[in-house]
């Protein structure tokens, strides 16, 4: 499966094409840690964040995603009555959501880390999102939910279309940061 969009686009929801989409958007982060200038680029109209702060972000969710799939997968009866927030549905369908309505939790802020911080850690996160990808059947029968704190319960389906949502949002801003 090729995903044939932008990094920045999520296309229809389905799983293949989501661990697709999650391999794509890799390459952009990697570009950003490799080019110093790219990584240290700020304008405050676009975000506060700098492109390097939005790909640290990246990279602390995406681990964080990873641990919640680990954990629903070794825990198979974990929260399957949990349910999603009113709005999650809309989220995962529509794949993006608007800029601006929610702020990070602190543990997955990226200004208190810096380049080195990011660039070490992002090879681990891609090797557990590797891992992720080699197990899609037992990622689509998974029926136990790990919760998120704007989204409620999600599977580790859900989990992996939400990685790759949330890296094209970030990835849409970089754009717009690299555009301005």
């Amino acid at each position: 499966m090729c995903a044939t969009s932008p990094p920045w686009q999520v296309d229809a929801w389905d799983l293949p094409a989501d661990l697709e989409k999650i391999r794509q958007q890799w390459t952009p982060l990697r570009e950003i840690l490799d080019d110093g200038a790219l990584y240290a680029l700020r304008v405050p109209g676009v975000s506060e964040w700098s492109c390097g702060e939005q790909v640290g972000h990246i990279v602390l969710v995406a681990q964080a995603m990873a641990h919640a799939i680990e954990g629903n997968l070794a825990e198979p009866e974990r929260d399957r009555e949990g349910e999603w927030a009113e709005f999650t549905e809309r989220v995962l369908e529509s794949g993006g959501f608007p800029r601006g309505r929610a702020q990070a939790p602190t543990r997955l802020d990226p200004t208190p880390h810096g380049h080195d911080d990011f660039a070490a850690l992002l090879p681990r996160v891609l090797d557990s999102w590797e891992s992720i990808a080699t197990r899609e059947e037992a990622l689509r029968r998974c029926l136990s939910r790990a919760r998120h704190f704007a989204f409620g319960y999600l599977t580790s389906a859900e989990w992996v279309r939400m990685c790759a949502i949330h890296t094209a949002h970030h990835l849409a801003i970089v754009r717009d940061i690299r555009g301005a």
